[in-house]
């Protein structure tokens, strides 16, 4: 397993939507998969398109949702990296966490705020899977939280010495909400008046550190010298909507290495699903926790006109499963449209837990 991360501007802007037009955090893998082949039809011929779709179809090439990173960075030491914290989406299964009785619901809160784990919090989960019971015995007090739904282990930033109101009260994801107005391009008439729904991605100094967020995406298989193009082309393309306004874009990508990554590669009896996951009919008695969400939305095809794909409702990142399973790339392709297939990635990418089997 391998990963790379998007490098981001202090202040930089995204807009990621979901079905119903409202903002999401995360940027998951049947979007980011539309993306990958978007940008390598800017690139490449018919033919390489379909060779690359293919490497994703027979399972050569697999990636995750794009997460959350943090880089603390000395600023008296020429700008080096002293800790990279790479977040993972909390599983979506009961954690149970000893909580004193007079502390009960303000504890239940906190703990339903957390959204995103450290590698060093989730290996830890993990590894206190309760297969009797279907849940995980993990105390997630004893992490420490950033802006309420990030958390990693005291060890992972124990030599940074930040832990602390400081660290806690961090949010490096603020979103906003400004209106807008849609103006008539024959007339200038001021038409509809609405909201627009943003984030953007913020440094801070804290201490000797300047904290910078990044994105990043877990990969398995052969990153072939095409899909680094692409991959190198998407920081200038950028990712989500509001593109032409300046959002969605990055600095840089970087090779994560895979001593970063290696508590990941595990075998086990169960597994966590960290992509949309679209399953196939035979798989769906292996699902044991997940959530649904939606997938729909309008096809533009080389500035033509809009076509609305067909609707579809997948597993989100976070879904736990009894077995390894593939998913499929499902056929979403509109019924009037006869260009080409038009493909949703609900392929998984999965991490084992609770033993070798």
């Amino acid at each position: 397993m391998q990963g790379i991360k998007f490098l981001i501007e202090d202040r930089a802007g995204f807009h990621i939507g979901d079905a119903n037009g409202d903002l999401k955090e995360i940027f998951s893998s049947d979007q980011f998969f539309s993306a990958i082949i978007n940008n390598a039809a800017l690139l490449y011929s018919d033919d390489t398109v379909e060779e690359i779709i293919n490497l994703f179809e027979i399972g050569d090439f697999s990636i995750s949702s794009l997460f959350y990173g943090l880089d603390f960075i000395i600023t008296s030491e020429e700008a080096d990296i002293k800790k990279s914290l790479y977040f993972l989406p909390k599983p979506n299964i009961k954690i149970r966490s000893k909580v004193d009785s007079d502390d009960e619901i303000w504890v239940h809160k906190k703990i339903k705020k957390i959204s995103y784990l450290s590698l060093g919090a989730y290996q830890k989960l993990l590894d206190n899977w309760n297969p009797k019971e279907e849940m995980f015995n993990y105390n997630l007090l004893d992490l420490i939280v950033i802006g309420n739904q990030f958390a990693c282990t005291k060890e992972e930033i124990a030599d940074l010495g930040l832990i602390g109101s400081k660290i806690n009260d961090f949010k490096f994801i603020q979103k906003s909400s400004r209106p807008k107005l849609t103006v008539d391009r024959f007339n200038s008439e001021a038409k509809n008046f609405y909201y627009q729904n943003d984030m953007e991605l913020i440094y801070t100094e804290i201490d000797d550190y300047q904290i910078k967020p990044f994105m990043f995406f877990l990969y398995e298989g052969d990153l072939k010298k095409e899909l680094k193009a692409i991959f190198r082309l998407l920081v200038e393309e950028g990712i989500g909507g509001k593109r032409s306004r300046g959002m969605g874009h990055f600095e840089e990508i970087v090779a994560i290495g895979e001593n970063e990554l290696k508590g990941l590669s595990r075998a086990g009896n169960y597994y966590v699903n960290l992509s949309t996951l679209f399953p196939q009919k035979e798989e769906v008695e292996n699902m044991i926790s997940y959530q649904l969400a939606k997938r729909s939305g309008y096809l533009y095809s080389q500035g033509g006109q809009p076509y609305r794909k067909k609707s579809v409702r997948v597993m989100t990142e976070g879904s736990v499963l009894l077995q390894k399973i593939e998913g499929q790339l499902k056929d979403v392709t509109p019924d009037s449209f006869k260009q080409h297939n038009v493909l949703l990635n609900g392929k998984s990418f999965l991490i084992g837990f609770g033993g070798d089997r």
